[in-house]
């Protein structure tokens, strides 16, 4: 897909920064909040034989106008074009003439707002260095900063920091995962790249690791560059770009979920998070909302809410939801529940087939059950509020009328 992304959430608690690191973190902080705006050039450099390198641009200028492109030619899908222009956000495939908008964020330290286009790179690190709070979203998601002296590269002398990533119930991050920063030093201490070291501690993997090169680093002033996009006249708007390219893409063909719709929904029988088995059977004559889910899962941590809002919204129609998580520890869901301060049904896919018997691929993966027992609405991804509100209710009040027909027979 895009270069790899790991997006790193609150560790609990501050992270420890020993005291050699504080002043290159400093300067970093005092430096990127002073300028205005910033370019840069990324290349991934993955870890696998024959693996092309993967090339990122970003630009941006404070408060929330940027872009960022990213090149998917080895995938035979062009370039990916995210922009804002501080109103709006787009994501753009000039190649496949298609495009799709949302409201932009607030600032970079809202970034996770974005939905669509994804965001490559170690930690969002470009975006969380130009937030309004470099100090704070930066060191999101440490659990330590440790200094790693200097290296010289090209005989030029850098600062190094190794960078140990925390989790909480918002993310689950591989054991045995460090970062190694190289910064520059003196008056612009430009990030020189970022190195991601995987070491499984039970040893049946290899050490394997992904080097970010961040290069071609520029200052932008306010009214450098501009960041809107109008659409030509043959461009279509969509409501999920990266799901119509990777949906339609060589070898990513989703399933034919038209298909699905209007047919028994596969029974199951699932235990919750009290250990109580819920079965779908017992469910017939509710309006069932089923979202399949992952508490690492951006896109979901967005989404569930909107549905939780839905369903009470709609109790007194019959309709319940049900979040089927996807194999994840009972303890971490209930942190993450807790933390987040949902009340919401949680049953776990604990083995089961069910994933595979409602073709879940991608997640989220929505599924409106009507009361008959009849799948009347499936989708993947979340596009934003108000599509979501728009297509749950519209699925909901034709599963009703379903009902309300076979009432009068």
């Amino acid at each position: 897909m895009l270069a790899t992304t790991i997006v790193l959430t609150a560790a609990i608690g501050a992270p420890e920064i020993a005291p050699d690191a504080k002043p290159v973190l400093e300067r970093m902080y005092a430096y990127y909040k002073s300028i205005p705006g910033a370019s840069v050039k990324m290349t991934a450099k993955m870890p696998f034989p024959g693996a092309p390198d993967q090339v990122v641009n970003y630009a941006a200028i404070k408060p929330n106008q940027f872009e960022m492109v990213t090149d998917l030619s080895m995938m035979d899908l062009g370039v990916l074009d995210v922009r804002s222009n501080g109103t709006n956000v787009w994501t753009i495939s000039e190649k496949n003439k298609i495009y799709s908008e949302q409201p932009a964020p607030a600032g970079f330290d809202k970034m996770d707002e974005i939905v669509q286009g994804g965001f490559a790179g170690p930690f969002d690190m470009f975006f969380s260095l130009l937030a309004p709070n470099p100090s704070a979203t930066f060191t999101k998601g440490m659990k330590t900063v440790a200094s790693g002296g200097t290296k010289t590269i090209d005989d030029v002398t850098y600062d190094m920091l190794t960078i140990t990533p925390g989790s909480d119930g918002d993310m689950m991050l591989p054991e045995g995962l460090t970062i190694d920063m190289v910064v520059g030093r003196g008056k612009t201490p430009w990030v020189h790249s970022a190195v991601m070291n995987f070491v499984d501690p039970s040893g049946q993997a290899p050490p394997m690791s992904v080097t970010f090169k961040m290069s071609d680093w520029k200052v932008l002033k306010a009214s450098e560059k501009q960041f809107a996009f109008t659409p030509k006249a043959d461009d279509k708007k969509v409501d999920d770009v990266l799901q119509e390219l990777f949906a339609n893409g060589p070898g990513m063909e989703e399933p034919n979920f038209d298909e699905m719709k209007g047919q028994p929904a596969p029974d199951f029988s699932l235990k919750d998070l009290d250990g109580n088995t819920v079965t779908l059977a017992s469910l017939k004559g509710k309006t069932v909302i089923l979202d399949f889910f992952a508490t690492w899962c951006g896109p979901c941590k967005m989404g569930v809410p909107v549905l939780m809002d839905i369903a009470k919204a709609r109790a007194d129609d019959g309709v319940v939801l049900y979040v089927i998580d996807l194999d994840e520890p009972i303890d971490k869901i209930k942190d993450f529940l807790t933390k987040k301060k949902w009340d919401v049904n949680v049953l776990l896919t604990g083995g089961t087939k069910v994933a595979t018997e409602y073709k879940v691929g991608g997640i989220p993966h929505t599924v409106v059950i009507a009361p008959d027992g009849n799948i009347q609405f499936v989708e993947v991804g979340f596009m934003g509020k108000e599509h979501t509100e728009k297509a749950i209710n519209e699925a909901i009040d034709a599963a009703i009328g379903k009902k309300k027909v076979a009432s009068t027979r």
